[in-house]
């Protein structure tokens, strides 16, 4: 009875706080690592602008909003509490990726009763070192995560008290004035109410729900608007926009190229970094339409968490994979509602598991399995993959083993006369095709000898999802970190001796001049000084031509804009990496003396450092 008690109750919580702790150990590490990005850099010194008042969301002239307000706000008023700049940005961040995974836990519990399947849901999150490296940095998905993770808690399930279905009505609304590609998540929230507890319940979500948005939007009012643009349909987008006004913009000075293998790449990277995920989701649609509605026990839960995934991943594919801004995104993109697939993956668990599935579904669930898993391996081929091409194997000659040795590559490339750029991709992807296939293979045998009622498919979901994950875990921690620790220190230490280093060089109330691709959190060690909004963006929001007033009032920047702003500075500060180009002319000996530059923001990169101006 002991033992039963052990392995059941006790062993299951013991491995869910392991894996969390090891997701904050994780986490740390990364922080201690990483060096700022572009979003990072803006979410937190646009948040501490706003949050002191130095200016205001959609101000004319001021600080492109180009997200949601709270995506700044937020973090903006937790630095004004706890001191500006990384480190407590960062440190935010973890502070939601722990929130995320007890979320997760409470959830999972509640539905299923069973502490290993609960112990599964939250690993599968809190062990994936990408989350790990969300979490390690503050940027909005973050804040989403955890945002969404607490709105399932208090809307999910039958007989909720009133206050508990208002709340989450209210997290749906935080959510969306967080990221408004998330907009969907308001009327998915209110017709689940409807549908799961009833019209009264159903009206007062939509009531609480409709007020807090209409609020909040007037309050923006009409800036905001601009914002949704982005993630509406074009024809209702082309309509509404004959009523708030755009600017009259030119050529955008930063253009992409894609070519289709690359989309390719970002979409199965998407499918690597959010395995467990994905596996769910393909899982949950092979349960609902192979099993009557009425066996289902959480079918109105699983249809409203499958649809809300389905069009918010359709939504983001689109953005991502099929236009050309950021490509590579996807997978970022993905962790706003990824944590819905883990949710799904478990309470499929929870109800499936015995059943078995008709031939049909169990043949498709198997194919599906196989294309996730080469997917996983394409992924991986311009990077960690080589290691696979690399591999030294017996030479054969006329079917035979001939002495000596050869690569892998060079073996395929004799035999079928395959190029290296060929199977740069073929070897990768049938590397995860055939651990799919022996991982299905175990499944079906251990099913068989312990003769366990378990139904193949649920079991081969299972153990593909418990025996495959190290290894794209372990794919997605080299892609991501791996290049990083054999030469990177305390990077937030790093950022706060440039912050300190650049007050002591800049007086109160100078203007400073920025060409910075993601080093913009710099300026919030440095006290009393005038900026120039829009530089922000860097050249994210650069355009060619256009009228410069028009351009400015709404958040951009051209290059006249750039020169006037350059006489009128007082400091110049550089990013050594992008000091090419224009910005070279522009910044003259005549006019400005270089101080000693900051110490390298990375180790790694000697060169990486800030470069500044003072004007003569």
């Amino acid at each position: 009875m002991r033992k039963n008690s052990f392995l059941n109750r006790t062993l299951p919580v013991l491995l869910t706080i392991a894996s969390i702790v090891f997701m904050l150990v994780r986490s740390f590490q990364y922080a201690d690592i990483l060096p700022a990005r572009l979003d990072e850099s803006l979410y937190l010194y646009k948040g501490l602008l706003f949050a002191k008042g130095t200016y205001s969301p959609f101000e004319p002239y001021g600080l492109r909003t180009n997200k949601n307000p709270l995506s700044f706000l937020i973090p903006g008023w937790f630095q004004s509490l706890f001191g500006a700049g990384l480190r407590s940005g960062r440190i935010f961040s973890i502070l939601l990726g722990l929130l995320t995974v007890i979320a997760i836990g409470l959830l999972v519990k509640k539905f299923t009763k069973n502490n290993w399947i609960t112990t599964f849901a939250v690993s599968a999150i809190a062990l994936n070192p990408f989350y790990a490296w969300i979490f390690a940095q503050f940027v909005s998905q973050s804040l989403v995560a955890a945002l969404l993770a607490w709105m399932l808690v208090f809307t999910l399930g039958k007989d909720k008290p009133l206050w508990q279905i208002i709340v989450g009505t209210l997290l749906s609304v935080i959510i969306v004035q967080v990221r408004q590609n998330m907009l969907p998540i308001i009327p998915f929230v209110i017709l689940y109410t409807y549908w799961e507890e009833g019209k009264k319940a159903g009206r007062i979500s939509l009531i609480s729900g409709v007020a807090t948005f209409a609020v909040m939007t007037a309050i923006y009012w009409p800036g905001i608007v601009r914002n949704y643009f982005e993630v509406i349909p074009g024809t209702i987008s082309s309509l509404v926009r004959n009523f708030v006004f755009l600017p009259n913009l030119e050529q955008p000075a930063t253009t992409y190229s894609v070519q289709t293998i690359e989309r390719v790449l970002a979409f199965t990277q998407g499918l690597r970094t959010h395995y467990v995920e994905i596996l769910g989701i393909v899982l949950t649609n092979i349960f609902i339409f192979s099993r009557p509605k009425a066996k289902i026990k959480n079918f109105k839960a699983i249809i409203f968490l499958l649809i809300t995934f389905s069009v918010l991943f359709l939504a983001h594919m689109w953005a991502a994979i099929f236009n050309d801004y950021c490509v590579f995104c996807f997978s970022n993109y993905l962790t706003f509602f990824g944590i819905i697939g883990t949710i799904l993956f478990s309470l499929i668990l929870f109800e499936g598991m015995d059943a078995p599935f008709p031939s049909f579904w169990n043949i498709l669930g198997i194919i599906s399995i196989l294309l996730i898993c080469s997917a996983a391996g394409f992924s991986i081929h311009q990077d960690s993959g080589h290691f696979l091409m690399e591999l030294t194997v017996p030479r054969i000659k006329n079917l035979r083993i001939v002495p000596g040795s050869v690569e892998l590559w060079t073996l395929l490339a004799n035999k079928y006369g395959l190029n290296y750029d060929q199977l740069e991709m073929i070897i990768p992807s049938a590397f995860g095709f055939i651990i799919g296939l022996l991982i299905v293979v175990v499944a079906a045998l251990t099913r068989k000898i312990n003769r366990n009622p378990v139904s193949f498919l649920s079991i081969s979901f299972l153990f593909v999802a418990l025996l495959g994950s190290p290894l794209t875990f372990q794919m997605t921690e080299e892609q991501y970190s791996g290049t990083l620790k054999s030469c990177s220190s305390n990077i937030i230490n790093t950022y706060e001796s440039i912050g300190e280093y650049l007050d002591s060089q800049i007086e109160p109330n100078s203007k400073v001049w920025l060409w910075s691709l993601s080093g913009q959190i710099i300026l919030s060690y440095i006290d009393d000084i005038q900026i120039y909004p829009p530089q922000l963006n860097h050249m994210f929001n650069y355009y060619i031509g256009g009228n410069s007033d028009e351009l400015y009032r709404y958040g951009y920047w051209n290059e006249e804009l750039a020169l006037t702003w350059l006489e009128d500075a007082d400091y110049a500060i550089v990013e050594n990496s992008t000091f090419t180009g224009d910005v070279v002319k522009w910044i003259n000996a005549e006019q400005f003396d270089e101080l000693p530059h900051t110490v390298p923001i990375n180790e790694c990169n000697p060169a990486d450092y800030f470069r500044i101006f003072r004007r003569k």
